[in-house]
């Protein structure tokens, strides 16, 4: 039974720790231990085989013999029907000294043998995770982000039944990291799906949602997809923990709104752009009024633009893409350009290549590109006429479409006369009542 065993390691364990230690024989000391881990181990007391080996595991430790603790280790793994929990409590006893090897060299000594004893062996799979991710921070210092990354990404986290959730979703975010300092954006993206926003709704995870959604985010700034990483700054700043911080939620608004701005014209685009508009806590930033341009349907001088918001260029988003230089600048001036030609658009009927350059202040050539690319994606409807140099921006209706248009405008004439009736038979009502009452 296994409480044949309380009396007699605690009167032997103090004396094989003193052999070693102080007499300086681990030899002698371990061979006792073996001794005792070998007979808890044949009548299955394996509490008390646990006690044993991390007993091992310390003196060896103590006695600063390295080399003899990996050997250990090994040999222990390897003991016939040797129990699963001993192993698992062997190697969490080793990971503890992981941070108290004396050089590199014994410390990636360690990780290896560690590595070694839970291949292939589902009951430490946790434990090899974390060995795994300490080996990958190693690597990462010394520079081989590539095998880190690889290393990080051999361990399929999300099938660890024993790993809590917070260190599931964080092994996984820094697997993306390590994707998106190697610019491997397709891996990111997969990994990315393996986290559920089911999963990032729990409230004991808001810093790690908000981690995931910046990484998310840079994703989507190298494919351009200026709408996605507005809604990932919509999610930073709707979470709880972020509202409570000023400077979090600011710097989120911020983001949303250069985003939007950015994102090219469509339904989406100024559904949202309305929405943020009318955020509350927008009101105090000088964010707003650059939106507030964009939603007005007046023309927009690209220099004066430029001037009062140069604070802009300076702003990570367009910092980190070489600032005026960059590619997100370049899309910042297009949207501009495109809003100045759906403005135009309402105004002209028919207007000169030469007259619609000077309002977007560009060249001919230019300006006829922009504007080919806005009748391509039916943002705005135009006809360009080289010959004569013209663009007629007025639509030609069907018959069909003509009549429906009548048809509407004059129920429109109907409805407003009917309206005027009504009100001039209500003051006709309102005279006769006063004669009525003066009489």
């Amino acid at each position: 039974m296994e409480t044949n065993f309380d009396k007699l390691l605690e009167d032997e364990l103090p004396k094989i720790k003193d052999l070693a230690t102080k007499e300086g024989n681990l030899s002698l000391a371990l061979e006792q231990l073996y001794g005792l881990e070998k007979q808890t181990r044949a009548t299955e007391s394996f509490s008390h085989t646990s006690i044993v080996c991390k007993e091992i595991v310390k003196l060896c430790f103590e006695c600063n013999e390295w080399a003899q603790l990996q050997e250990c280790l090994i040999l222990l793994s390897k003991k016939r029907n040797q129990s699963k929990t001993v192993i698992q409590h062997i190697v969490q006893e080793a990971m503890q000294l992981l941070d108290k090897t004396p050089d590199h060299e014994t410390k990636m000594g360690l990780i290896d043998t560690l590595r070694s004893i839970t291949e292939g062996k589902v009951y430490v799979e946790v434990e090899r995770a974390r060995i795994t991710r300490v080996l990958c921070e190693i690597k990462e210092k010394e520079g081989e982000l590539r095998t880190a990354s690889k290393l990080l990404q051999e361990l399929q986290v999300e099938t660890f039944g024993q790993m809590e959730k917070r260190e599931k979703v964080d092994f996984l975010l820094e697997q993306m990291r390590l994707c998106i300092a190697l610019g491997d954006w397709t891996k990111c993206v997969v990994i990315s799906r393996k986290i559920t926003s089911k999963t990032l709704a729990d409230e004991s995870i808001m810093d790690l949602k908000i981690r995931y959604y910046e990484l998310l985010s840079e994703y989507y700034s190298h494919k351009r997809a200026y709408l996605n990483n507005c809604r990932c700054y919509l999610e930073i700043f709707q979470t709880e923990s972020v509202q409570k911080d000023k400077q979090l939620w600011t710097k989120a608004l911020a983001n949303i709104v250069i985003y939007t701005v950015l994102t090219p014209y469509g339904v989406e685009q100024v559904d949202l752009s309305h929405r943020v508009f009318k955020e509350k806590n927008l009101k105090d930033l000088p964010i707003k009024e650059l939106l507030e341009i964009f939603l007005t349907e007046v023309l927009m001088d690209w220099k004066t633009i430029t001037t009062k918001f140069k604070e802009l260029v300076s702003h990570p988003i367009f910092a980190k893409d070489e600032g005026e230089k960059g590619q997100t600048w370049k899309d910042f001036h297009s949207r501009v350009v495109e809003h100045n030609i759906r403005v135009i658009e309402k105004y002209y009927s028919l207007i000169t290549l030469k007259r619609l350059s000077e309002l977007l202040e560009l060249d001919v050539d230019t300006a006829e590109r922009y504007l080919a690319e806005l009748v391509s994606s039916k943002t705005v409807y135009a006809k360009i006429d080289r010959i004569t140099g013209t663009v007629n921006f007025e639509k030609k209706l069907l018959p069909y479409e003509t009549m429906d248009e009548w048809g509407q405008k004059t129920k429109n004439l109907f409805g407003l006369v009917e309206s005027t009736c009504q009100l001039i038979q209500k003051e006709y009502q309102k005279s006769s009542t006063r004669k009525r009452e003066k009489n």
